[in-house]
């Protein structure tokens, strides 16, 4: 998983931006729907899904426009093009929160991922973000795993929707593989079964 240290500034490789801005055009929608499950705003993300550059609809793999790297939380020197563009406030604004910064950091490396995969960094970056701040979780979200806990929530994500092996989950969590088992246990069990309206939270 990456730093969520400072970053030293690199000299941008001439074509790093432009395969930067293909990887967010295939990545992102798949990418903000998982950011959605994790902040419980899932239902209100729908079937439209907005650019993390706040300029519109995400282009798809197949799209004619690629989209431009995120802007606003880069260190200084790493800033990507595309600033300054406007947009309605969008369906799930947690969620999108959380995508930009984590794109923002798979950017800052982008000339260091030569031999890894973008979008397993992109996916451990949204984990971290949303594991250490509870901003993402302050305002509940009306998705299917809303009333869920935090962490039952991203483990039901990366087994269920991302299909991440137990072992790989149980090793970006920091669990074991009996828990990680257990949670997701618990978690499509509160789903099938949820707590009426006066039950204690699980």
């Amino acid at each position: 998983m990456a730093s969520g240290g400072a970053r030293t500034a690199r000299p941008r490789q001439p074509d790093g931006a432009h395969e930067f801005a293909a990887y967010v055009g295939g990545a992102a929608p798949r990418l903000l729907r998982t950011a959605a499950l994790l902040t419980g705003e899932a239902e209100q993300a729908g079937a439209g899904t907005e650019r993390p550059d706040g300029a519109g609809t995400v282009q798809g793999a197949t799209g004619t426009e690629p989209a431009t790297p995120p802007t606003g939380t880069e260190s200084p020197g790493t800033e990507p093009p595309g600033a300054g563009s406007t947009a309605p406030e969008p369906a799930a604004p947690l969620a999108l929160a959380l995508l930009r910064r984590a794109l923002a950091r798979t950017y800052a490396d982008w000339d260091r991922l030569e031999s890894g995969d973008p979008y397993d960094h992109t996916r451990a970056e949204l984990l971290a973000l949303f594991l250490r701040s509870s901003w993402y979780r302050r305002r509940p979200g009306r998705g299917p795993l809303a009333a869920l806990p935090a962490r039952v929530r991203l483990v039901l994500v990366l087994r269920l929707y991302e299909g991440v092996p137990e072992e790989q989950v149980a090793a970006l969590l920091g669990l074991s593989v009996d828990r990680v088992r257990l949670l997701c246990a618990r978690g499509v069990r509160l789903l099938l079964h949820p707590p009426g309206p006066g039950a204690a939270a699980p």
